[in-house]
């Protein structure tokens, strides 16, 4: 055969073949597109030390796992080469790489991942500044993970902190080592924020100012602060809103409200905004109380924050923020057991009426900073503050009080074997609030070598005009309550009205020294000045504090502090509850010593802190009150001198990696005597000698995209006793307050992931959660009603001078479901 011959049928064959061949090659390819590849392989540090709990995603798909205890991570996965693998770790900096594989076989990948120097740095300076000026500086990224029931997230978050204290989920209200409610200052980037006056009970309480999606930085101090700040005896909560630089937003529907926030910035990034709208509805929660009724309960909040910098030394900003909450109830029935095993007691009460509630508020404020040079800064502020309040009700109420069948099986056990009486009731009021505060201030700092020096001074003027028309008629067995055999007397009656104008001028002057590095120390000293014009009292406060770090790798911190602190009085301390103003009283004020020390450490391979400190705080001219509910009766025809004792520990880190966890516990003890009382000493009202909360996160083993959080609360009992007209008076504790709540998180697609779903990739990230309160079921009694019943002839013990004490249960378990998105 020629050659020529050769090639052309050779030719004809390879016609032939290539199709066949070509169709072969495809399906070989395929087939080997969907064969399994394996990649394995250890991550460690730059020291060489396996780190636990690395993301290890491949990019543009789902597929993905985590490295476990020992650095050792296994993906198995089905696609062409090459793949990118992306490695990421909250403590590390992210790190990418291609991997070029023939499909089907098993690599072995080494990686090495390089700390974040820059964050851990950061947060090293926080820390530091925080240890040393005696603050607790908390994570606003955990706000929304905290189980709410009262959809104010910050102070759900600082009542798990040691020292303080709160036996009402429902209310905004907080008590810090003994103090009471109105004993704290709480700051948004320098503006005062103030609380109602007439709220009685956490059902009318709206929502707080403090919004969680705006806030960047929260410290929070329980005593022993700096004069900077106030004139309140208890504590400090000190939070600063947002800086944007970036557009994006959230929006979040629950059973209990719903909420949406934006924010972004100009291309120049000289023009920034934040603002934020919040709904709650808690309709759904009251249900579960013993009360029955229709509960129509509104609350709805909007706020902006503008902020503008004009040059790298001059910037403004302008806060605003107004508030609608209403409340109303028309009341059906209640039924109350109580007691105990041996003396059961039930109570049913028929109602009709109903109440009608609004508190409204608005704020405005506006601060202008200068910056002279890189030692001098200059900041002057004002701000206007309106609050309206209507608290109306006209409540009746048919009440039974029997004994129940106590005997186990009897056929009529747990019902009513003995009316021991009957009666009715009737609660009027007509209360009316209004207030408008407007100050201006100044604030300005000075860097001199190692001294940092701080001044400021604020001038208040204040308006304020009040009207109680409130007034309780008892009527037990056809006597009525108090009997005075002739006229019918009135059990309780209130009507005054008050109007007057204030002035207040307070300063400040604050020096810092801080020595080298090492085994460095500070020290820090103060005074601060008030006066008011109401009661023309001057008040000055000198305070001092300072710490060293006995070693130089500086793990533990020694402070102490000690200072005088003044309760700046206002409208609700110097008003008795006949209308009767008292404009020549004494502020109260304490003198406050503290010793604590923060110590960081290693457990499982990872940081942990501790803090403990003690505190002794030397109280006098306390005006004394009794508290109903969430509602503050201040006497202020007594005086009182006191003291509060005790020790707060926390310690806080990851108990599992990659998420923070913490637990406080608390103990102490507090006294008052009454000037010219003969009652005896007698327990703060807030007093708590034993209080443990924890809040723990934890997440699914190799999937960190669903998310448990618990929280954890034990209360020992509040002092109570029966009402009293004219003194405080609390021979009984109520039972310990004891509540589990319990979150679940699921994340649907996580920020910087990209998800196989279109719709979901049109969102920055998309949560769902599940809520569980009052997990166990757990009764949690906020205050008690007394029923008198006339004549009395029962035995049973649970009674003072023929009054029964009728506990009001908080809230049952529920369950909320709650989305949230990002954009």
């Amino acid at each position: 055969m020629s050659l020529c011959k050769f090639l052309i049928y050779l030719c004809r064959m390879l016609k032939l073949i290539s199709p066949i061949f070509l169709i072969l090659l495809f399906f070989n390819y395929s087939l080997l597109a969907q064969t399994t590849t394996k990649i394995n392989g250890n991550i460690v540090d730059n020291s060489g030390k396996a780190l636990e709990l690395v993301n290890i995603s491949v990019t543009g798909t789902n597929t993905g796992t985590v490295s476990d205890s020992k650095g050792y991570f296994e993906l198995a996965f089905k696609g062409k080469s090459p793949v990118n693998l992306s490695f990421s770790h909250l403590s590390y900096i992210l790190k990418d790489t291609s991997v070029f594989f023939v499909a089907g076989s098993e690599i072995v990948l080494n990686i090495i991942l390089n700390a974040n120097e820059k964050q851990i740095d950061e947060i090293k300076i926080i820390d530091e500044k925080s240890k040393e000026r005696g603050l607790i500086k908390l994570n606003p990224k955990i706000l929304n993970s905290i189980p709410i029931i009262s959809g104010n997230q910050v102070q759900s978050f600082i009542k798990t902190l040691p020292g303080v204290a709160s036996v009402n989920e429902m209310s905004t209200v907080y008590s810090v080592r003994g103090g009471n409610y109105d004993e704290n200052l709480v700051y948004i980037n320098g503006f005062e924020i103030f609380r109602p006056v007439l709220v009685q009970t956490g059902k009318q309480e709206g929502l707080d100012m403090a919004n969680s999606d705006l806030i960047s930085n929260i410290d929070f101090s329980a005593g022993g602060f700096a004069v900077k700040y106030g004139d309140k005896m208890s504590s400090v909560l000190d939070m600063h809103y947002k800086n944007p630089v970036d557009y994006k937003g959230a929006a979040s529907v629950g059973l209990l409200g719903a909420s949406i926030y934006g924010e972004g910035s100009s291309k120049s990034r000289k023009l920034s905004f934040l603002g934020g709208i919040r709904y709650k509805n808690s309709q759904y929660l009251l249900n579960s109380l013993e009360t029955k009724g229709d509960y129509k309960p509104n609350f709805f909040d909007a706020q902006a924050y503008l902020s503008y910098k004009a040059s790298d030394k001059f910037s403004i900003g302008l806060l605003s923020y107004i508030a609608n909450n209403n409340y109303l109830f028309f009341p059906e029935d209640k039924t109350t057991s109580f007691g105990t095993v041996q003396d059961a007691i039930n109570l049913f009460v028929d109602f009709e009426g109903n109440e009608i509630d609004r508190f409204s508020s608005v704020l405005g404020g506006l601060s202008f900073k200068y910056k002279l040079n890189r030692n001098l800064n200059m900041e002057f502020k004002t701000s206007v503050y309106t609050d309206n309040e209507e608290l109306k009700y006209d409540i009746e109420g048919r009440y039974s009080l029997n004994q129940l069948d106590k005997q186990i099986g009897s056929d009529s056990f747990g019902d009513s074997i003995l009316n021991l009486g009957i009666g009715s009731f009737i609660n009027h009021a007509r209360n009316y609030f209004e207030a408008n505060i407007y100050n201006v201030q100044h604030k300005g700092s000075c860097t001199i070598k190692k001294h940092y020096l701080q001044w400021g001074f604020k001038y208040q003027n204040e308006h304020v005009h009040d009207k109680i028309n409130e007034w309780q008629l008892i009527d037990s067995a056809g006597y009525s309550i108090p009997n005075t055999g002739q006229t019918i007397e009135l059990a309780n009656f209130y009507k005054s009205e008050n109007q007057f104008t204030s002035n207040r001028y307070s300063a400040f002057i604050l020096s810092e020294y801080k020595s080298g590095e090492g085994n460095g120390w500070n020290f820090e000293y103060g005074i601060r000045y008030q006066y008011w014009d109401i009661n023309k009292k001057y008040n000055i406060s000198p305070r001092v504090a300072g710490g060293f770090y006995p070693g130089y790798d500086k793990k533990l911190y020694l402070r102490f502090s000690g200072g005088v602190y003044y309760q700046s009085l206002f409208y609700k301390e110097i008003i008795d509850r006949s209308g009767v103003l008292y404009d020549n009283i004494n502020s109260p004020f304490s003198i406050n010593i503290t010793a604590s020390s923060d110590y960081d450490f290693l457990m499982f391979n990872r940081r942990f802190h501790l803090k403990a400190e003690l505190y002794h705080k030397i109280i006098n001219d306390i005006i004394p009150y009794s508290i109903d509910n969430i509602r503050i009766h201040y006497y202020p025809q007594k005086k009182a001198n006191g003291y509060v004792s005790g020790i707060d520990f926390r310690v806080n880190g990851e108990f599992v990696p990659g998420v923070e966890s913490w637990l406080s516990v608390s103990l102490m003890k507090s006294e008052m005597q009454i000037k010219k009382d003969t009652i005896g000493k007698q327990p703060f009202p807030n007093d708590h000698p034993v209080n443990i909360s924890l809040f723990f996160q934890d997440y699914i083993p190799g999937n960190d995209q669903f998310k448990v959080n618990l929280a954890l609360v034990f209360l020992s009992g509040l002092p109570f006793g029966p009402p009293m007209e004219d003194t405080y008076y609390a021979p009984l504790r109520m039972s310990a307050y004891k509540r589990v709540d319990i979150g679940f998180t699921a994340a649907l697609k996580r920020e910087g992931k990209i998800s196989r779903s279109n719709f979901y990739n049109a969102f920055r990230y998309i949560n769902i959660g599940l809520d569980v309160f009052n997990l166990l079921g757990i009764d949690n009694t906020i205050s008690y009603n007394w029923v008198t019943v006339v004549p009395n002839s029962s035995s049973i013990e649970s009674t003072i001078d023929g009054q029964y004490a009728v506990p009001n249960h908080l809230s049952a378990r529920r369950v909320n479901l709650r989305l949230t998105v990002g954009f």
